[in-house]
């Protein structure tokens, strides 16, 4: 699987005004990470999830916390959700062969300066990207690319 992350984007706390969070994310700020990711396999992938191994962390080192929301209102008839578009959905059900797709984390992040996310495969292994120019002082920033091909274990 090829995997990238493209996009970071501030939330606010209003964001999440109808949420209950745990005790140790009150205060935090929730960022939207929009990643991508191809099938570079021969078969097809049954509910990938790559996003949900991916994690920001401040440019003082302090990691984010991953978290899943889920709509429990199964009646719901019209879209009320104030998240963007990419983390308002999940990722699909089956990824084809040489299918890309994106999907949405959610990170939640005490007050401080994005500076790199972290993709940590099932093995362990990390790779590390850089924020913008590790000062994400706007609401968005793009990460720069990693250098070398991406493929976490050197699985392709």
């Amino acid at each position: 699987m090829k995997i990238a992350p493209k996009r970071i984007a501030r939330g606010a706390a209003a964001d999440l005004k109808d949420v209950q969070l745990d005790d140790d994310l009150k205060g935090t700020i929730p960022y939207y990470l929009t990643v991508s990711y191809t099938n570079t396999g021969s078969s097809a992938l049954s509910e990938p999830t790559p996003q949900s191994n991916f994690t920001i962390t401040l440019a003082n080192g302090t990691p984010g916390k991953a978290i899943s929301l889920w709509n429990s209102d199964t009646l719901a008839t019209e879209p009320s959700s104030p998240l963007p578009e990419d983390c308002d959905k999940g990722g699909p059900a089956t990824l084809a062969p040489g299918d890309t797709t994106t999907a949405c984390q959610l990170v939640m992040l005490p007050k401080g300066e994005p500076a790199t996310v972290a993709y940590t495969d099932d093995a362990g292994d990390t790779l590390l990207w850089k924020v913008g120019d590790g000062r994400a002082t706007t609401t968005e920033a793009t990460c720069w690319p990693r250098t070398g091909p991406l493929h976490p274990s050197g699985r392709t």
